[in-house]
């Protein structure tokens, strides 16, 4: 027996299901724009996703918010971000202390093997730090979703 489901905002999902002992369910995701089919996936469900499960931007300048650990305060378009390939640059916006267009941290766009967070890491061997972000000794960590850098 097959059901097709239909889901127009924002995405079509079909859903193939087989009734039997060992049910198995197959998912295509299709984006759909101007009501032309423009791209076609294939999924599994998703177990355990990844609360930071954000991509990075395009190659540019971006400007992010800072939230410091401390404090938990956050401080709104604080630094602008340069992205070139998986090079990434922080720079201050003039917000924070310290000058205007001070480089405050440079290095290579990575994800932590541990937490799964995006992290601006100096070399292989931060992606393995014990300790990552706010006030510790590791690299800084960057969430691109919400356009956040996390600092002390």
């Amino acid at each position: 027996m097959k059901k097709l489901i239909t889901l127009l905002i924002p995405f079509l999902f079909f859903i193939n299901c087989k009734n039997s002992k060992n049910s198995t369910i197959t998912v295509e995701k299709s984006t759909i724009t101007n009501s032309k089919k423009i791209e076609k996936v294939n999924e599994k469900p998703i177990r355990n996703k990844n609360l930071n499960d954000d991509i990075i931007p395009n190659n540019g300048e971006y400007l992010y918010s800072v939230e410091f650990a401390e404090s938990g305060m956050i401080t709104k378009n604080a630094v602008k971000i340069i992205i070139n390939n998986s090079k990434i640059k922080i720079i201050n916006n003039g917000i924070l202390s310290g000058k205007k267009d001070e480089i405050i941290d440079e290095g290579f766009i990575m994800k932590h093997k541990k937490s799964g967070e995006w992290i601006i890491a100096h070399n292989e061997k931060d992606t393995l730090s014990k300790e990552i972000g706010g006030c510790s000794d590791g690299p800084l960590v960057i969430n691109f979703k919400k356009k956040i850098l996390f600092m002390c």
